[in-house]
């Protein structure tokens, strides 16, 4: 018998999101609904889709968080995933290694659950995709599954508008490392998309006003725009963007992290 598999996402205008649904209708040994919320912001889109779970695991074997700028690697890569499972049954949630473009490392991007689990429902702005997990017993992070890396890639294909908000992302959650790992990144490439993704950090950093990060958000976009035209200008070098440090006072970066939480 198959297993009954519900793969969640949410589109925003991502660009790898045809190839995304394309690679999700490919997968082999497994039956799979695919379910899409687009163009929310972050927060309710969680919300839609996180009770979307909530209502219906009962139908399904497991779930599949995919991020629409996500591709999957193979045609068997869920079926695998639902094996592991299937072997443990004390297993409730696994996080499987992707290969990241910004930084070209794995990253923890693709996010399963069997039907034991259900989720509190995201109230945090900032941190929607960190849920609470009801009945959740054993967990394996993307280090315990080597073996299914890459089980995809992450952002294969970025506008530069998805470049900055990913930037611009890293810095509000105080992902200092992954931002450390995109400055090496760009150093080796110089690319278009990490240098991007930089100026959304730089931008992070000094547009404190701004609350809303989603992709639809008018404000947010009028603010990428103002930075696109720093860089079509050449009011922004890259050497700014490499030598750039983010404050050391660590109280008032937790303080701005916990700002922009509630609001």
């Amino acid at each position: 018998m198959k297993f009954k598999v519900l793969v969640l996402t949410m589109y925003c205008g991502e660009s790898e999101f045809k190839k995304c649904c394309l690679e999700v209708k490919k997968q082999k040994n497994v039956i799979i609904k695919h379910k899409i919320v687009k163009n929310k912001e972050e927060l309710d889109a969680h919300q839609v889709l996180f009770d979307y779970w909530n209502k219906n695991r009962s139908k399904y074997d497991y779930l599949v968080k995919l991020d629409a700028d996500t591709i999957l690697a193979s045609d068997y890569i869920i079926y695998k995933i639902c094996k592991i499972f299937k072997k443990n049954k004390n297993l409730t949630g696994l996080q499987v290694g992707l290969k990241d473009y910004y930084t070209n490392c794995l990253i923890a991007g693709l996010a399963c659950y069997s039907s034991k689990i259900s989720f509190k429902i995201p109230e945090d702005k900032l941190f929607c995709d960190r849920v609470e997990e009801i009945g959740g017993e054993l967990n394996y992070k993307p280090n315990d599954l080597l073996e299914l890396y890459p089980a995809g890639y992450h952002c294969k294909n970025p506008s530069n508008f998805q470049s900055f908000h990913f930037g611009f992302r890293r810095y509000r959650k105080n992902q200092m490392e992954i931002i450390r790992k995109l400055k090496d990144a760009f150093l080796e490439y110089k690319d278009d998309p990490r240098r991007f993704a930089l100026v959304g950090v730089l931008a992070a950093a000094k547009e404190v006003n701004i609350t809303n990060t989603s992709y639809n958000n008018l404000n947010f976009k009028e603010l990428f725009r103002k930075y696109e035209k720093k860089i079509k200008n050449l009011d922004i070098s890259d050497e700014e963007l490499l030598v750039w440090r983010q404050s050391r006072n660590k109280l008032r970066l937790e303080n701005i992290i916990n700002f922009f939480r509630k609001n």
